[in-house]
């Protein structure tokens, strides 16, 4: 189990706000969820969260792009369980949901190709950090995407299935393209994020400011049926669905005009659908 949080990076207006108000429901859930396991498994996973990013390491590939090894554990024998003595960097893992968090950053192909100034390199610098703060908070990974150029795509998947089955992960870290950004957790600390927009004083909400609508249109408000209706909605329909079936199979199969003039004169659903 993990979660993975999409942000539309292209509007970053309000997006830490965001990713904060998706972190905490999925604090809800897993906090419903959890507690309903073993207590050695709740140990275990939120332990799993800690070794993950004690043990990071970059991946050592050969010639072909294949994983080799991993370093760490082939340093000497009982270094792995070395590595898990080691406390923790400031600021990272501040809150530990027991569950990895992978926050996708959307369209990220605009960061590179849009004309607004919005977009200059400093100020993308003030986004990124923002949020390699936050993931850093929760030991989550940062990754940039775009589905129209085909950025990461392969990344997030493989990411995601490593995460989930301990494949072999074969990407390392990308901190230098703009629109490509891959912060995995375990990589970062507050001492690389406090090297991103040096001299930029402005916070994200100085610069990035939703703009206001020019035609003062009342966006239309969405009504969401109640779920108890709409599930008997759909047990009737399931019901006359299976009624019209009948006309077609069943004994009056030959004679389905009958059938239906039968069913007009007595339309009573059953009880249940009352």
């Amino acid at each position: 189990m993990c979660c993975v949080v999409c942000l539309d990076v292209s509007q970053p207006y309000n997006i830490i706000d965001d990713l904060n108000k998706w972190i905490n429901l999925a604090m809800d859930l897993t906090s419903e969820y959890i507690p309903h396991l073993p207590i050695e498994m709740q140990d275990q996973m939120r332990e799993n969260i800690v070794n993950f990013i004690k043990m990071y390491e970059e991946p050592v590939l050969d010639e072909d792009g294949r994983v080799l090894k991993n370093v760490k554990l082939t340093e000497g024998e009982g270094k792995e369980d070395l590595m898990k003595e080691i406390p923790l960097p400031e600021g990272v893992l501040k809150v530990n949901i027991g569950i990895p968090l992978i926050v996708v950053g959307t369209k990220s192909d605009v960061l590179k190709t849009s004309d607004n100034i919005i977009f200059e390199d400093s100020n993308l610098e003030i986004l990124q950090k923002g949020l390699r703060n936050t993931c850093l908070s929760y030991g989550g990974t940062l990754i940039y995407s775009s589905a129209k150029q085909i950025v990461n795509l392969d990344l997030i998947y493989n990411y995601i299935t490593s995460r989930l089955y301990k494949f072999p992960f074969g990407f390392k870290p990308i901190i230098d393209e703009k629109h490509k950004i891959f912060i995995p957790a375990g990589f970062d600390s507050l001492e690389l994020i406090e090297e991103l927009a040096k001299g930029n004083s402005k916070t994200l909400d100085q610069i990035f400011i939703k703009p206001h609508g020019t035609g003062g249109a009342k966006e239309e408000e969405i009504v969401v049926e109640d779920f108890s209706q709409l599930l008997s909605a759909q047990k009737l329909k399931g019901y006359l669905n299976q009624t019209v079936m009948s006309a077609v199979t069943g004994k009056d199969a030959k004679d389905p005009k009958k059938y239906f003039k039968n069913l007009i004169k007595n339309p009573k659903a059953p009880k249940q659908f009352k």
